[in-house]
């Protein structure tokens, strides 16, 4: 199978993330393409109110710290930031969707 596609980017607003016990509020963002498996996967650990939306992009996306350490983002974490991060994210994904397409 080729390699899934990556895109990097900057949120609007930073996301608070837990490495180990210290927060860290973090902008850089990379999003990797989901393969139907992984897609079914997160959206199966959803639970009762929970977006199928938010839960795929938190499964799409890590944050980097400026070590270049990549840090997962909960659901929790992505629904509760700002609006404007959901918006960049959408075009990033629409972005990252027009560069598949064009490499395969």
């Amino acid at each position: 199978m080729d390699a899934l596609i990556a895109i990097k980017g900057e949120l609007p607003v930073a996301i608070t993330v837990l490495d180990g016990q210290k927060p860290l509020r973090l902008k850089q963002v990379v999003m990797q393409q989901l393969t139907i498996g992984q897609s079914l996967r997160a959206q199966s650990t959803l639970k009762a109110n929970q977006f199928i939306l938010i839960g795929e992009l938190s499964s799409m996306i890590t944050l980097v710290d400026d070590d270049g350490k990549e840090h997962t983002v909960s659901y929790e974490a992505l629904e509760s930031s700002s609006r404007q991060n959901l918006d960049y994210l959408n075009g990033l994904r629409v972005e990252m969707d027009v560069k598949e397409q064009a490499e395969s």
